[in-house]
Parts: C-alpha cells; structure tokens; sequence
C-alpha cells in the first residue's frame, strides 16, 4: 500500500485547522477589547450623567445689577438642563448597549420608565460596570 499521499493530508488538515484556530482566538480577543471599549464609553457617560446631577448655585454680589444676575442666573440654568438632558441621554443609549452583560443592570434599566437616571440607580450601575470590567479582562 502506497502512503505518500498521508503527508499532504495531514498537513492540509493541520493547516485548515490552525486557521480556524487562529480566526476563533482572533475573534474572542477582539470581542472582548470592544466589550472593554463599550465598558469605558458607558462609564464615561455615567460618570457624566453622576455628575450633571447637581445644578449651579448663582449667588449675587452686592452692589451687582440685579437684570444681570438674573440673566447670568437664566443662562446657566438653560446650559445645566441641556448638559443634565443630554448626560443622562447619552447614559442610558451606552448602558443600553452593554445591558446584555450584567443581570442586575438590566433589571435596573427595564424598571425604569423615567428618561433620567436616579441617583440610586447610578450606584448601582456602577457596580455592574466594575463587575463587567473585571469578568471580561
């Protein structure tokens, strides 16, 4: 019986076989650096919305013309409300996006019928974040 055919063989074999290995190992790592990525953007976003979550304390000055206060009052409010809307906007799209990873950030944002995250909910959120980051590391 003639064998010169099996050295072809196997290395054909061996060859088809690396590359699916090597392409299944590629595509884990690369999953799992966008899972990181995401992680760091709806952490970003969280923190942001965390901190818009306070809004500005105008204090007048004496001998400060009060029209101008007032305006300067109107101003930052209208700048607080648009950064307060679009933080937790952005927020929830991010988290949204994750929300498959952690059970408990799921829970979280499917009770929530509000457009804004609670400052409960953020500390709980960051939990899930930290408990993410550290399974997918």
């Amino acid at each position: 019986m003639d064998w010169t055919w099996l050295g072809p063989v196997l290395s054909l074999i061996g060859a088809l076989s690396g590359g699916l290995l090597a392409a299944w190992f590629t595509s884990q790592k690369e999953e799992r650096r966008l899972v990181r990525e995401q992680v760091r953007v709806a952490r970003t976003a969280l923190e942001r919305c965390a901190a818009s979550q306070q809004g500005p304390d105008i204090i007048a000055y004496p001998g400060a013309d009060p029209q101008l206060i007032a305006e300067i009052r109107r101003n930052r409010w209208q700048i607080f409300f648009d950064l307060y809307f679009d933080s937790n906007f952005e927020a929830k799209a991010s988290l949204g996006a994750i929300r498959h990873l952690d059970a408990e950030m799921s829970k979280v944002l499917d009770k929530s019928t509000s457009w804004r995250l609670e400052p409960s909910e953020i500390a709980i959120l960051r939990n899930s974040l930290i408990r993410i980051e550290q399974r997918h590391s």
